[in-house]
Formats: C-alpha cells, sequence, structure tokens
C-alpha cells in the first residue's frame, strides 16, 4: 500500500466493507467484509503494515442517499509500529484523542478530549516515560 491510499470502512446493508483508496485515481480495492463495525475496524488496524495514514467510515446521511464520509482513526506507522501522530475522532467528528509515538512508544504529547470539544487530559511522555511538562518542555529545547 503506498503512501497516497487509504482504507475506508463503508456500510452496504448489514455488512462494513473495507477497501482500499488509491487517493491518486480515486478508484478502490475491496479487502474485508464484516457484520460488526468493531471487527472491521480491527482487522483495518491488522492490514496496516507501512505508512497507512487514515482509515474512516462512510455513512449514509440519515437515509437521504447523501454518503458522508467520517474520520474515525489515523494512525502512522513505520516498521510497523505506531511512528508519529495518532488522532481518533468522535462519531460527531469532533477529535477525541491525539497522542505522538516514535517507535512504537509514546514519545510527545497525548491530549484527550470529551465529545463537546473541552480538553479533559494533558499528557507528556519521552521514549515510554510519562514526565512533567517542565521536563517535555526542558527536553523540547534541548536543555533535559
Amino acid at each position: 500500500m503506498s503512501a497516497n491510499n487509504y482504507l475506508y470502512i463503508e456500510k452496504d446493508g448489514e455488512e462494513f466493507i473495507v477497501s482500499e483508496l488509491d487517493a491518486d485515481t480515486n478508484t478502490g480495492v475491496l479487502l474485508n467484509r464484516s457484520v460488526d463495525l468493531q471487527a472491521a475496524i480491527e482487522w483495518a488496524k491488522q492490514y496496516q503494515v507501512d505508512n497507512i495514514v487514515e482509515y474512516g467510515i462512510h455513512f449514509d446521511n440519515i437515509g437521504t442517499g447523501n454518503k458522508d464520509w467520517q474520520m474515525m482513526e489515523q494512525r502512522k506507522l513505520k516498521g510497523g509500529m505506531l511512528d508519529g501522530i495518532t488522532r481518533l475522532w468522535y462519531p460527531n467528528g469532533r477529535l477525541m484523542l491525539a497522542v505522538t509515538y516514535e517507535k512504537g512508544e509514546l514519545h510527545g504529547r497525548y491530549r484527550w478530549w470529551d465529545e463537546y470539544g473541552k480538553l479533559g487530559e494533558e499528557d507528556y511522555y519521552i521514549k515510554g516515560r510519562w514526565v512533567s511538562k517542565d521536563e517535555f518542555e526542558q527536553a523540547r529545547e534541548g536543555k533535559g
């Protein structure tokens, strides 16, 4: 899967379809079907090997037939490990979580918001270890 390709999950009747979309040509390839959304998401996560950056879900806009795209997760992997910013969204489209990884370990800010957009938690990590904000800032400035 190239860096310009995306996984997306779409509801089709009683099933959820996982497909790979080529962003350059806007063409898709069916990869998996599941009757359970969580199973489809877990399958999509396992499919991600390298540089898969995002997947989400299409949903029918209140039975109108108009399909909208709702991002659910955005992850970057390198060598099969999380590396970069991971983001999760609530079904209402608001950001739920933004956390930074380096070589599979938490490394950077960890921020969580409630479903109304209010920041609920902000923590800091260096190579998987929780640190204070001051220690994190000092390390970023090269003083730590």
